[in-house]
């Protein structure tokens, strides 16, 4: 069912508008469903526009992997595999360039600060190198 209690708003806060053609079958489907659900067509219409793109994001945002499946991608993300000679050179070569953007103190003191944050450079390096990849805002794993 819609939930026409959101999309109803007021002349202030409804400053967007949007054109849609479409024929004399369609535009009779919703002057019934908004007379059946006693409401103008305008409101019918943002509900369905707004509950039909939250389930397209919905659907898109989620993926549903069976139990074997999530116990296999789970597998690899707490077991990463080593990195390659690549990665390492590459790694290598982004310390050296991050070291001198943030302006370490002198060599010895072990921390860096940035923003009026210290930690020491070999933790914030190495953290940061061999970390598994963090989830997507907004999206998620669901198993069945």
């Amino acid at each position: 069912m819609l939930n026409l209690d959101n999309v109803s708003g007021t002349s202030a806060t409804l400053t967007r508008s949007t054109r849609v053609r479409h024929d004399d079958r369609l535009a009779c489907l919703i002057e019934r469903a908004a007379l059946a659900l006693g409401v103008n067509k305008s409101v019918f219409l943002r509900a369905a526009i707004e509950r039909e793109a939250t389930r397209v994001l919905d659907l898109r945002s989620r993926h549903t992997l069976v139990r074997e499946d999530a116990g296999i991608f789970a597998a690899a993300l707490d077991a990463p595999p080593a990195p390659t000679p690549r990665a390492l050179e590459a790694a290598r070569r982004y310390r050296a360039r991050g070291s001198r953007r943030l302006n370490l103190l002198p060599s010895g003191s072990g921390t860096s600060t940035r923003r009026g944050m210290s930690a020491p450079v070999s933790t914030a390096v190495s953290s940061a190198s061999t970390t598994t990849p963090s989830r997507v805002p907004g999206n998620s794993i669901k198993t069945t």
